[in-house]
């Protein structure tokens, strides 16, 4: 088996490369993949994350536990192209969040609740925690977390990778399996109806 490790290293690597050594059993390809997608997908959780479930623990939970599920399922994905992973991935990952929050609301109805009930509404509106520091908006990161939920998943990824992973247009263009003339484009567009939405 051949050292591939200087190439795992390379940022515009292509996704279907590290999945196929990934499945040779190449741990270093699995960990790029991981670095590729972790924080993505972790702005991901954090825009569906009750305030209560946020003093509980940390998002990161949720994507060790979905990353490793991706692991034991990785043999039975078919690859259709870059964005086809990061869409297989994502479903896991929120999967395994609905999963989480279900068992964290019952457990939170059983532990705070006076009189048998909870206003899990307002828990859900409660002010999220971002990942980003440097958000140029109007609105509070919460409201602007609030506002990249409503989004379509490949917007979302778009805002995510710019804006909060600070990458830049080739490597954003590989992730999304598009040009990274094409992924400027796409942005420009997306953040406009974005800014719209949060007016």
């Amino acid at each position: 088996m051949s050292d591939t490790t200087p190439l795992l290293s390379i940022p515009h690597q292509k996704t279907e490369f590290l999945l196929l050594h990934a499945r040779d059993g190449h741990n270093e390809a699995w960990k790029a993949i991981y670095a590729r997608y972790r924080r993505m997908l972790m702005v991901r959780v954090e825009c569906r994350m009750p305030g209560f479930l946020r003093r509980r623990f940390d998002s990161e939970d949720v994507l060790q536990e979905a990353f490793s599920k991706a692991w034991e399922r990785i043999a039975s994905f078919e690859y259709q192209g870059e964005g086809s992973f990061r869409r297989w991935l994502s479903r896991i990952v929120l999967h395994e969040f609905w999963n989480l929050i279900r068992a964290e609301e019952a457990d939170y109805k059983r532990e705070s609740s006076n009189d048998g009930t909870v206003d899990l509404d307002n828990l859900h509106r409660e002010t999220a925690l971002g990942p980003s520091q440097e958000l140029s908006m109007a609105e509070s990161k919460a409201q602007l977390l609030q506002k990249l939920e409503e989004l379509p998943e490949e917007d979302q990824d778009l805002i995510i990778l710019r804006m909060f992973e600070k990458k830049d247009w080739q490597e954003i263009g590989t992730i999304m399996g598009w040009s990274r003339t094409k992924a400027r484009e796409q942005f420009d567009r997306t953040l406009g109806r974005l800014a719209r939405s949060v007016d």
